[in-house]
């Protein structure tokens, strides 16, 4: 209680301005690698660890630096705004956004055609609830991935953007499933 206390206060949510990017429609039954997604997660598949509020998973990645200038990763001690969108239909949309501290420490620089690797711990509440983040989506079909916010060229700490935001096609990753914990 205390820890979750103190996260909803010294947190602000980044919420998603993305607009939901037009896909091709998404296989039933097999998730197959795109291995040209900078963001490659160790696997295709995550099993969901249910707990008292909500489910937890962890997912290892590994970034790729695509562009030919350093990318710096606008971040507070290390909390990294990476969300999780699920396909619907033709279309992406946020289904979980991470609750970050607010504070500014110094970017992770990341260089050209260098890599990143993290564990990116998830957690979140049944919709609806009192705890924050939760997720949209609870039925957890489809098909999942990765999308990094606050990445940045020509990082700068003055006019507020902290320099010229990363493309989309930058910083999104491979596809996965979620899988709900057997009852």
């Amino acid at each position: 209680m205390q820890k979750r206390l103190l996260l909803i206060l010294a947190m602000i949510s980044c919420s998603s301005s993305e607009p939901l990017v037009d896909v091709e429609s998404p296989s039933e039954t097999v998730v197959t690698r795109d291995s040209s997604a900078p963001i490659q997660t160790d696997s295709l598949s995550y099993a969901l660890e249910r707990n008292a509020l909500g489910w937890v998973v962890r997912i290892p990645f590994t970034y790729r630096n695509p562009t030919r200038d350093t990318i710096y990763v606008v971040n507070c001690n290390r909390a990294l705004a990476i969300a999780l969108q699920q396909r619907v239909g033709r279309t992406w949309r946020t289904d979980w956004d991470p609750v970050l501290p607010s504070c500014l420490s110094a970017p992770i620089k990341i260089a050209p055609s260098a890599l990143y690797v993290d564990t990116m711990e998830i957690f979140g509440a049944r919709p609806n609830t009192n705890t924050v983040p939760e997720f949209r989506d609870t039925t957890f079909t489809g098909t999942y991935r990765l999308v990094w916010h606050s990445l940045v060229t020509n990082y700068r700490t003055e006019g507020g953007d902290f320099g010229n935001p990363v493309p989309l096609e930058h910083r999104y990753s491979n596809e996965f499933r979620l899988r709900k914990p057997s009852p």
